[in-house]
């Protein structure tokens, strides 16, 4: 058992190797410590990786890479996106940005809402688009060349958007913490609401604020 708070950080993620990582604070040179089963760390080197308030994101090839960063910037989340470039979300700057494998930064914020937005968590979705949740009751897609549109009818205010996943169909779910739902945005781009079955059921401020993700009998998994 491990006191998330007090001997890892706060900041703890799971990899697709199936161990643990923390991290220390958000400059690029530092590394991961990854958690084993049995209690023993080591430390993992972040070249040619970007490293991210809720995640990491690494180049496809990142041996030969320093850690990966722009100026000025503070990723919240990132994601490898189809054009082998790092895609991130910045909140605190109220933009998105990406990272060319050489180095090279570009921020894009045309389209997110004035007054910090606040784009958080993103995913990989269909037709070459990424998707992103916003601190203001939005979601919105980027596409690869930078384009950027938010869409918010159907998502009640201060609902407070948790995570999201894009699915094989091509829809794409996220979480509504303070809504205690989970919610679905068609590829017609007609948001859908759902409540039964999540505790407590009459609506609270505690609800599911999780990235979802999915078993492999393409149930969604959200918490």
């Amino acid at each position: 058992e491990y006191q998330v708070g007090e001997a890892l950080g706060d900041s703890l993620q799971a990899i697709d190797d199936g161990f643990m990582y923390r991290t220390g604070d958000n400059t690029p040179s530092i590394v991961f410590h990854e958690l084993r089963p049995d209690g023993s760390t080591r430390d993992v080197s972040v070249a040619g990786c970007l490293v991210t308030t809720f995640n990491v994101a690494c180049l496809p090839h990142p041996q030969g890479h320093p850690p990966l960063s722009c100026a000025g910037a503070i990723p919240t989340s990132a994601v490898l996106a189809a054009d082998g470039n790092i895609w991130y979300t910045d909140s605190q700057n109220s933009a998105i940005g990406r990272i060319s494998p050489d180095g090279r930064c570009r921020t894009f914020s045309h389209g997110l809402t004035r007054w910090h937005g606040g784009p958080q968590y993103l995913t990989v979705g269909p037709n070459r688009t990424l998707w992103f949740t916003e601190v203001r009751d939005r979601i919105g897609a980027v596409t690869l060349d930078g384009r950027i549109r938010e869409y918010s009818a159907g998502i009640p205010q201060r609902s407070s958007i948790g995570g999201i996943v894009a699915a094989p169909d091509g829809n794409v779910w996220f979480t509504l913490y303070r809504g205690n739902e989970l919610a679905l945005m068609q590829a017609g781009k007609r948001i859908e609401r759902f409540r039964k079955g999540i505790y407590p059921s009459t609506g609270s401020d505690y609800g599911p604020d999780s990235v979802p993700s999915f078993d492999r009998r393409g149930r969604i998994i959200f918490n």
